[in-house]
């Protein structure tokens, strides 16, 4: 049995023969990726067995000689998901990674595909022969094992077989960034190529999202290996050979006891979690069927009553029980690899096998090791509209935050990152870049999403970024309309510190819903997801703490869509009484209103977007000026602006029980609102009323 991805409740039966549904279909093929061999595979109907948990599925065969040779394993994806071409056939770069049947190895896929496999003995057998670094001119022995002596051969001093010190370095396999750093491209030159970008169906999503038509996206194997993939293949621009296997090893070699017990931990308390869990639920669901053999036989229409009120809150209960384990699950399958690993010996061991796929750790760890930084994009926002969020902005280390220290790469690699699987994206057919080669829109997209914060991003602590941020790079990339919060400023400051620096959470109206934890600008140390496992069960929570969430709430006298209809008509409250009221659900047409009232959006009180650009600086909405230079806001609104945030999101939380109960459940969380070309707002008067509701 293959254990699915996407629910770990759901297992595929491994057979390697044809299904009958599949025994006489026209199958399209394809040459695919997979464990470093170019494959022929086909692709059976698509199966509908476990639509009911939104999860569709399609069998993969091996075909030779175009024709289907056996089952070899599963595509799985949501109903929701896009995967067809143009032609309406699968579209595999657009699929989640295969899962693979066990039996399914490279001496499998080499007895079915020799030819493919010819290059890839070649290159193994160079490497073996030289045992040369990928990184250096002299030799670095990367394996365990020792050579086998020739019968002629006499043992040597053993202090001759100790390796040269500079060979022992496997920190520093790259040279460093030099310290001049010469000129790039210019934003002229990024500008003329972004003028001849041609927009058509067959473009990459990095084309698109860049306006420029010298991007493309290299796809790699998957089944796991899929990082470590990438590296390889983006080292080939220099020039340097690696396999999968050589950088597993390396991330496994600086794995440390530590990590091993951290992790460790994280799988034991999350198995027994999921135990007690199981217990509870266990127990609720007997004394759910208990009751109802009561109410059977009892008799007294009141008891009866008072019975079915217990009933409907023990399913309550249940149901949220099952809630509650079902995401302990999914947070569990992330430390799968750790099942049965008992020391950091098999800690090493597991990391140099496909069962454990790179996370942020081994990301880190990796680019610290080759001295190579990976530019993530992730594609998956950009499917979403979610443009802020489509750079990855890594936050640096622990450890490199704490002593200050520096990380200067010479090289850079640009990576795609679906969700589940990671690809190579290429400039103009490079695969790696200096920092002077790196095109002028990354460089300028990294100042503006990811060194605003102020020196907690990885690229605050290199030197290159750290200089350009002297430099008067200007805003070009195309991006989405701004939902309302462009300006940099800052909340209130309270007197004492209303939250926990280790977890941060960011939101913005258009966020994602992903695992706490794991969201853009977001921070959470490991193990600690499983505390807030109940938060993730609300769909959409991080939009709802946002000001442009739609909840209605009732302060000064009228009903408001949202904080941010009553923040912005509030700035025209005592000068503008009647501009002020459109901004509610309350206000009544009058006949006697100005022109230019009656000629205001019909949606402008039920859409945020709208209150936000009528209540802004120019009172432009699509290009139309809707309200008039001279009504300006009172002259005490910057006063009193505090008070007025304080009092509709007091207002909002108060009067909508579950939003109240969302924001209790973010915990100490630091609450961050992002904004586009700033510091992240601090949501200080949020994290109060958190603090005020639960102390009552």
């Amino acid at each position: 049995m293959v254990q699915s991805k996407i629910n770990n409740e759901i297992n595929y039966k491994e057979k390697n023969d044809i299904d009958k549904k599949d025994d006489e279909m026209d199958a399209l093929l394809y040459i695919y990726p997979i464990l470093g061999f170019e494959c022929m595979i086909c692709l059976g109907k698509i199966n509908y067995e476990y639509a009911d948990k939104k999860i569709l599925y399609t069998r993969i065969y091996s075909c030779i000689n175009d024709n289907i040779d056996e089952q070899i394993g599963v595509f799985e994806f949501n109903p929701s998901d896009n995967i067809e071409d143009n032609d309406g056939d699968i579209d595999l770069t657009k699929i989640n990674e295969p899962l693979l049947y066990g039996f399914v190895d490279k001496k499998y896929l080499k007895a079915r595909f020799p030819e493919e496999n010819q290059e890839d003995d070649k290159e193994e057998k160079i490497l073996e022969e030289s045992e040369k670094s990928i990184y250096d001119e002299d030799p670095i022995d990367l394996s365990d094992d020792e050579e086998p002596k020739k019968e002629d051969e006499e043992d040597e001093p053993e202090e001759e077989q100790q390796p040269l010190e500079e060979e022992k370095n496997e920190f520093e396999q790259l040279e460093n960034a030099d310290d001049v750093i010469q000129e790039g491209q210019s934003l002229t030159q990024d500008k003329k190529e972004r003028e001849f970008y041609v927009n058509e169906s067959h473009n990459t999503w990095m084309e698109k999202f860049l306006h420029n038509n010298n991007y493309d996206i290299q796809d790699v194997e998957s089944n796991g290996d899929c990082l470590f993939a990438v590296i390889r293949e983006g080292l080939k621009g220099l020039n340097k050979e690696v396999t999968v296997d050589i950088l597993r090893k390396m991330l496994a070699d600086n794995a440390t006891e530590e990590k091993f017990k951290e992790y460790k931990q994280i799988y034991d308390e999350f198995q027994n979690e999921i135990k007690n869990q199981s217990i509870v639920i266990n127990k609720i669901k007997k004394e759910y069927q208990l009751l109802g053999q009561e109410i059977k036989t009892e008799k007294d229409r009141d008891k009866q009553k008072q019975m079915a009120i217990k009933g409907k809150k023990l399913k309550k209960k249940f149901q949220q029980e099952k809630n509650s384990l079902s995401v302990t699950k999914e947070l569990l399958g992330e430390y799968a690899f750790m099942k049965d690993i008992g020391n950091v010996g098999q800690f090493k061991e597991i990391l140099q096998t496909c069962k454990f796929w790179a996370d942020y750790w081994a990301i880190d760890l990796l680019e610290k090791v080759i001295n190579v930084k990976l530019i993530i994009f992730n594609s998956g926002n950009y499917s979403e509209k979610d443009n802020d969020n489509v750079l990855q902005c890594q936050m640096a280390s622990s450890n490199i935050e704490a002593g200050k220290k520096i990380f200067n790469p010479k090289y850079y690699l640009l990576v795609d990152y679906t969700g589940n699987h990671y690809k190579l994206i290429t400039y103009k057919n490079k695969r790696a870049f200096t920092f002077s080669e790196l095109p002028y829109s990354i460089k300028n997209l990294i100042k503006l999403k990811c060194m605003e914060s102020n020196g907690k991003t990885i690229y605050n602590f290199i030197p290159a970024f750290k200089d350009m941020m002297d430099d008067k790079l200007q805003e070009n990339v195309q991006e989405p309309e701004k939902d309302g919060s462009s300006t940099c400023e800052i909340q209130n400051q309270p007197k004492d510190k209303l939250h926990n620096d280790d977890v941060v959470f960011q939101f913005y109206s258009k966020s994602r819903h992903v695992l706490p934890g794991k969201g853009a600008g977001e921070k959470m140390p490991l193990g600690k997801e499983k505390e807030f496992a109940e938060l993730h069960q609300i769909k959409n929570w991080r939009k709802q703490l946002s000001n442009f969430w739609v909840s209605e709430f009732t302060v000064d006298g009228k009903r408001w869509s949202s904080v941010e209809h009553y923040y912005q008509g509030s700035k025209f409250k005592n000068n503008h009484p009647v501009f002020y009221s459109k901004f509610s659900l309350s206000h009544e047409d009058h006949e006697e209103e100005p022109q230019w009232i009656k000629q205001l959006p019909k949606e402008l009180s039920k859409d945020p977007t709208i209150a936000q650009r009528l209540g802004g600086k120019s009172g432009i909405y699509k290009k139309i000026r809707y309200r008039p230079k001279e009504i300006k806001m009172d002259e005490d609104f910057m006063e009193n602006k505090f008070k007025v945030m304080e009092k509709g999101q007091y207002a909002k939380y108060s009067q909508n029980e579950d939003l109240k109960k969302m924001l209790i459940l973010t915990k100490d969380a630091k609450l961050q609102h992002f904004v586009r070309g700033c510091k992240p707002v601090v949501f200080q008067d949020t994290m109060k009323l958190r603090k005020q509701f639960n102390s009552t």
